[in-house]
């Protein structure tokens, strides 16, 4: 037989062999972004598909199906997956209802989402430790978080709503309506009763991560210079109204606290991204 022909078929054997074993192509091998987590609640059915980031962050890297249960009463839908933020970040998004959130405190420490020699250093690790910053993410200052001059800090200010800030492209810092969406779809309420006990961690707290949103007591600092509440409380800036600094509170009680204020200049808080 040609020399030629036998090539070939030897390697469609290879390529057969391949998709038998179920080896990943080998431009995406070994890429940890490809890995599907499990998720950490009841899984009714799930599927995975490979497809490539977009632009605006609309598209994920690797997607999975699956299905929590609210309350015990019912099944929702939802899905996880990956989008790249930077070179080498690459952050986990959970989708559902309508709404897609990045599924962890933000980390950056730039404006500049595409370098990795940023000097901005925006934002602090709790107790300055990097490992709580891998962890539970950045604390940023209201100014940083919403990309506003530093006097923000300490006077009221106008902004964007859906500011953009230190988010990867096409997400926004959390707004309160967007805090608000989620315990509509939650509750059926406008109050913030039990929303944070679905949407909190089941591993570091007492809730049910619901959607895999995955809340962690990151604690946060407040304005005596102070790191305070680390596995107990976290603080979320969630801009209201276009010119007040806001916040949503979470501590080991069933409810969450929104507050509106001026905070004092050094209060700092985490990130939630949103898809605009």
């Amino acid at each position: 037989m040609d020399a030629k022909y036998i090539l070939i078929a030897a390697c469609a054997l290879l390529f057969v062999a391949c998709i038998d074993e179920g080896v990943a192509p080998r431009d995406i091998r070994g890429d940890k972004r490809y890995d599907i987590p499990e998720s950490s609640s009841s899984v009714a059915s799930s599927s995975s598909e490979i497809s490539s980031s977009s632009a605006d962050g609309s598209l994920s890297s690797a997607e999975e199906t699956s299905s929590s249960s609210l309350g015990s009463s019912s099944s929702q839908q939802y899905t996880v997956g990956y989008i790249a933020h930077s070179i080498d970040a690459h952050y986990k998004f959970t989708s559902f209802m309508g709404f897609t959130w990045i599924a962890k405190n933000e980390a950056s420490d730039c404006y500049d989402y595409w370098r990795s020699d940023c000097a901005d250093s925006l934002g602090v690790c709790y107790d300055i430790d990097e490992e709580n910053c891998a962890q539970y993410g950045r604390l940023y200052t209201w100014a940083e978080a919403m990309h506003l001059p530093d006097s923000c800090n300490y006077t009221q200010c106008e902004y964007s709503e859906k500011q953009r800030s230190v988010c990867t492209a096409g997400y926004h810092v959390a707004t309160y309506q967007d805090w608000q969406n989620l315990d509509f779809v939650l509750e059926n309420s406008w109050d913030f009763e039990k929303m944070s006990y679905y949407l909190k961690s089941s591993e570091e707290w007492n809730g049910e991560n619901l959607y895999e949103f995955n809340i962690l007591p990151g604690g946060y600092y407040q304005d005596d210079a102070e790191f305070v509440g680390l596995g107990e409380k976290t603080r979320f800036w969630a801009p209201y109204d276009g010119s007040l600094s806001s916040f949503i509170s979470f501590d080991s009680s069933d409810a969450a606290t929104f507050v509106t204020e001026t905070p004092p200049e050094n209060t700092r808080a985490y990130i939630r991204c949103v898809h605009d």
